[in-house]
């Protein structure tokens, strides 16, 4: 897997809905669709949720200079735990 993408396992759709609201309150427009993108901040990154699989993949388009993609992950990372699984 590239370095620019991640995927997280067992997300339902209600985690997934969560997640949203959790993005938009950070000030993040969050995916919009199944197929979508998140964008804010200076990072631009799609965002593919598969119920089926209950998978999110996120693969980084943009970031701001000098921001890691391990470092928008470690985000993404934060908000999926604070969903209540």
């Amino acid at each position: 897997m590239p370095a620019n993408q991640k995927t997280w396992e067992k997300i339902t759709r209600a985690e997934l809905d969560v997640l949203k609201s959790n993005l938009r309150s950070k000030g993040l427009v969050p995916p919009s669709s199944d197929k979508s993108t998140i964008r804010g901040r200076g990072v631009v990154a799609d965002c593919e949720y598969t119920e089926t699989e209950q998978t999110l993949k996120v693969t980084i388009k943009e970031t701001p200079p000098f921001v890691s993609y391990n470092y928008v992950f470690g985000l993404l990372d934060e908000e999926i735990k604070k969903v209540d699984r």
